[in-house]
């Protein structure tokens, strides 16, 4: 047996053994996310054999979805398949925007969001990303508590957390290696985004609190603008009254300039 033979032979060797311990864990996933929507009352759909499950339904109150989610690699040559999970919160904000940790990060920058706030808070880190349309209803929004939710949520181990936000919905997702093939494991993560959901969410009165701020800042370029265009208009007001008062000169006072000028040798 030639070194080519042996070397294919170590090859399919891993390849098959990768493919069963990939089976395994996509049957004890099945397995832990099926009891885990009989126990919740959620939606399950187990698929072909091959492909990932996928569960939906409601849990204290909030819209919750678990699949299994595809992320190109980091050369863009591959991609990274991971298990999702998806919070869906009942608040509305003013703004666009996002906040992000790990891999989700690219994701907030690719939306062009223009206004970034890093908060000045120990427990934030800085590879996170807190971006909007605009930064002031952010940093309103971003109060302690939140900043200390979501940083506990980020710190757990192999996960990627987004939480995105437009007028008319707001969603945390958590992206984990973790196949979560237990419903132990299943269970205690999306209780953890549970209990961060209820922190994000506004208090009464909140909504008409950011509204305002994004009214107050978002008419400041304009008013800046207004003072510009003022300030110009008086500037060329001054202007033309200087030359007005050269035109206004009295015959005397032309005739006395005409008489110096002749005594100039």
């Amino acid at each position: 047996m030639n070194v080519w033979m042996i070397f294919w032979l170590i090859l399919a060797v891993g390849v098959f053994g990768f493919f069963i311990w990939t089976f395994v864990i996509l049957m004890q996933q099945k397995k832990s996310w099926r009891l885990y929507a009989e126990k919740r009352k959620l939606r399950y759909k187990g698929g072909t054999l091959m492909a990932s499950p996928n569960v939906s339904g409601t849990v204290d109150d909030h819209t919750v979805n678990l699949f299994t989610s595809e992320h190109l690699s980091e050369d863009g040559r591959g991609t990274r398949k991971l298990t999702a999970i998806e919070v869906s919160l009942h608040s509305k904000m003013p703004v666009f925007g996002g906040i992000a940790s790990a891999g989700m990060v690219a994701l907030i920058k690719e939306l062009n969001l223009k206004q970034e706030y890093r908060p000045e808070h120990p427990d934030w880190d800085k590879t996170y990303i807190a971006a909007a349309n605009n930064r002031f209803v952010l940093e309103a929004y971003l109060n302690e508590e939140r900043i200390k939710a979501l940083s506990g949520l980020m710190k757990v181990p192999k996960v990627w957390v987004i939480f995105i936000f437009r007028e008319e919905a707001m969603l945390l997702r958590v992206d984990t290696a973790d196949p979560l093939e237990t419903p132990q494991k299943i269970d205690s993560l999306v209780k953890h985004m549970l209990n961060v959901a209820q922190v994000l969410e506004l208090k009464p009165g909140e909504e008409r609190r950011l509204d305002a701020e994004a009214l107050k800042t978002s008419s400041q370029p304009e008013k800046l603008k207004r003072q510009k265009q003022d300030l110009s208009q008086t500037v060329t007001l001054e202007l033309e009254d200087d030359n007005q008062n050269d035109d206004l000169k009295s015959p005397h006072e032309e005739n006395t300039s005409s008489a110096d000028d002749k005594k100039k040798p």
